[in-house]
């Protein structure tokens, strides 16, 4: 009981009077507590009066030995994603002991940027449905709380709640997170077991499979039990977050479990704000953490287990997972740690990123070995896993370097290749670690990849802000803007840096011109005559920028035509349709190869009169038994933009 709320308007001092009900003395604490002999209902009155007598009376009916609901929501589960417009069924249940099955009160509220819209849907059926409608646009987080109310006979309610997460918004910040432990703060501030003393392996993206005893997949804190009975593990940002962002989760994959440690007797999740740590609420953990398992050696015998922890959000910069560490060691595991942000959308930019699409190419994967022999990761996809380790950092794993036994001379590369064209646009490039003995660059360019397999240098493309030096700092960055061009590849060249003769790369990044959903290509009408030719856009283009259209589907090579112009139509022709108008078309002569397809580029003007201008394509493939073999295609409408 607390009467720190009760003031005077003349700010003069007061004196209070609880009254419990029960025939107990009166109490004149500010604040005080009291426990009912028996069960019942009493009227608990507290009475404030100031220096002249005058007072005022506040009571409230307690129903001593009423236990409260338990309420319980079965679906959604807490951090359920979704992806609008979706219809989530509301299920749960609540039970008194007194009443049994209580009515169910449920609301949603809404989570927009900072601030909650309260009861945004209200129902009070057993199992409604909320049907969820995009609030996200580019620049906004929302997301959507669950409450489920009960309340007995007594008037004593109790409350449980989930989030629905939109998955769109609910990003993956782990590559520009610090890696962070307790192990730091101990001495020395490295670990002292079997596992990788390398930090940045709890954030490499690589996961090691279920079962299997990798000691070096994962970063222990075996430190001979000098964290007693406090260990954890997290990541720190070293990047600006949105100020309405927060840690909606954490994805937790355990490492080995040794017979003396690797595991967490209990856990719980923390946020750091403003430098200080705030434990989460209503902590979901699935699969469930087998704690009951927590005092055998070895625990439950199954190495690199990954855990799914959901939480209510919290704003911070950063996020770990604590708890009391298991094993006569003292000593918790992790193989990977990555960290889950609800945060706004970004606005769509003028480049977007197709790493992910391509494959990986290098000069040492031509050398005997095929791969290298240094400090660095061994998988080259560490060059496109999203990890940016901080400038200066002295990570050898968090980069994949050329280092080779036997070393060749001469130059090095590296980059990626694509089947079919791109239209390329931007190249960003994070170094590793730059030596003396190498890891830099002496000479560097940028060269682009045709449909023949031929390299070429592009010229015009420029460092910025500015050309890396051969040595340190580590982990420097830069980027390449140019002049847009359709390649099958794009690679950084040039000569290695340093007596070892070898190029280090921690981040590399490709990117292709993007263009908003209302600028580009979009088919309309259906392809007609003797085939099913197919015309499409091969990228997003625009005013000033390369154009390639591509059909396919015809039945074999020969000749053909590709008609455009600036109006559609639809004009009968031997059994077909042209879909393009005669009146203003231009044609250009198109040749079908042995798979019956046919690719043609060009250039559109810059003359900014063109934005919001259309275009109208179609293809024709003309047979052997013209006019019956004609193919016409379905038409291709373009919308021009700037870019």
């Amino acid at each position: 009981c607390d009467a720190a709320a009760s003031f005077d308007s003349d700010l003069d001092a007061l004196a209070y009077a609880w009254d419990f009900g029960d025939g107990s003395p009166i109490d004149t604490a500010g604040s005080t507590q009291h426990t009912y002999s028996n069960a019942g209902a009493y009227t608990l009155a507290l009475t404030v009066t100031d220096p002249l007598g005058a007072s005022a009376t506040w009571t409230k009916t307690i129903h001593a030995g009423n236990s409260p609901p338990q309420v319980a929501i079965a679906s959604p589960l807490q951090g359920t994603l979704f992806s609008a417009p979706q219809s989530v069924q509301l299920d749960g249940s609540a039970v008194d002991a007194e009443d049994g099955p209580l009515a169910l009160a449920w609301s949603v509220d809404l989570l927009h940027g900072d601030h909650l819209h309260p009861g945004v849907f209200t129902s009070s059926d057993a199992q409604p449905t909320f049907t969820i409608d995009s609030h996200g646009e580019p620049g906004e987080a929302y997301a959507y709380r669950v409450r489920l109310e009960a309340t007995d006979a007594q008037g004593l309610a109790s409350t449980a709640s989930a989030w629905l997460l939109p998955a769109a918004n609910v990003l993956d910040p782990s590559g520009t997170m610090e890696p962070i432990s307790r192990v730091a703060e101990l001495y020395p501030p490295t670990p002292l077991g079997a596992g990788n003393a390398d930090p940045e392996v709890i954030r490499d993206n690589s996961y090691a499979l279920v079962g299997t005893n990798w000691d070096e997949k994962q970063f222990d804190t075996q430190h001979g039990g000098d964290q007693g009975e406090d260990d954890w593990i997290g990541l720190a940002s070293y990047a600006a977050l949105d100020p309405e962002s927060a840690f909606v989760g954490v994805e937790f994959q355990e490492g080995k479990h040794y017979a003396d440690g690797g595991w967490f007797e209990s856990l719980w999740v923390e946020v750091r704000d403003a430098g200080v740590w705030t434990p989460v609420s209503n902590l979901r953990i699935a699969p469930d953490y087998p704690f009951a398992l927590a005092q055998q050696p070895g625990f439950d015998g199954v190495n690199y287990q990954t855990y799914q922890l959901w939480f209510d959000p919290q704003h911070g910069d950063a996020v770990r997972v604590r708890g009391n560490p298991g094993g006569t060691g003292g000593y918790i595991g992790c193989g990977e740690l990555r960290a889950r942000l609800l945060s706004a959308l970004p606005a769509p930019g003028k480049h977007r990123d197709i790493t992910a699409s391509a494959a990986i190419v290098a000069h040492v994967f031509e050398l005997s070995p095929p791969y290298p022999t240094g400090n660095g990761a061994r998988d080259p996809n560490t060059i496109r896993n999203g990890t940016l380790p901080k400038l200066g950092s002295t990570s050898a794993l968090a980069q994949f370097d050329t280092q080779h036994q036997p070393k060749w001379s001469g130059e090095d590369w590296i980059g990626y290749t694509w089947s079919a064209p791109r239209l390329l646009s931007r190249l960003e490039f994070q170094e590793g670690l730059t030596l003396v003995a190498g890891g830099g660059w002496d000479s560097l360019r940028i060269e682009t990849r045709d449909a023949q397999g031929a390299w070429t240098p592009l010229l015009g493309a420029v460092a910025q802000p500015g050309n890396l030096p051969p040595v340190g700092p580590h982990y420097q960055s830069c980027a390449f803007e140019f002049a847009p061009l359709f390649a099958h590849g794009i690679r950084l060249a040039g000569d290695p840096h340093g007596s070892a003769n070898f190029i280090s790369v921690g981040e590399l990044r490709a990117f292709e011109v993007q263009q908003p959903a209302n600028c580009g290509a979009a088919s309309y009408a259906s392809a007609s005559g003797a085939g099913a030719l197919q015309l499409s856009a091969v990228a997003a283009t625009g005013i000033g920028l390369p154009v390639g259209v591509e059909a396919s589907g015809a039945q074999g090579s020969g000749p053909g035509l590709l008609a455009y112009g600036p109006a559609a139509a639809a004009l009968p022709v031997f059994g077909g349709t042209v879909l393009v108008d005669p009146s203003g078309w231009v044609l250009q002569p198109l040749a079908f190869d042995a798979n019956g397809a046919a690719r043609v580029y060009g250039q559109f003007s810059a003359d900014p009169q063109l934005a919001g201008a259309k275009l109208y394509f179609q293809a024709v493939r003309f047979g052997t038994a013209f006019p019956d073999s004609l193919e016409l295609s379905n038409g291709l409408e373009l919308a021009l933009c700037d870019w």
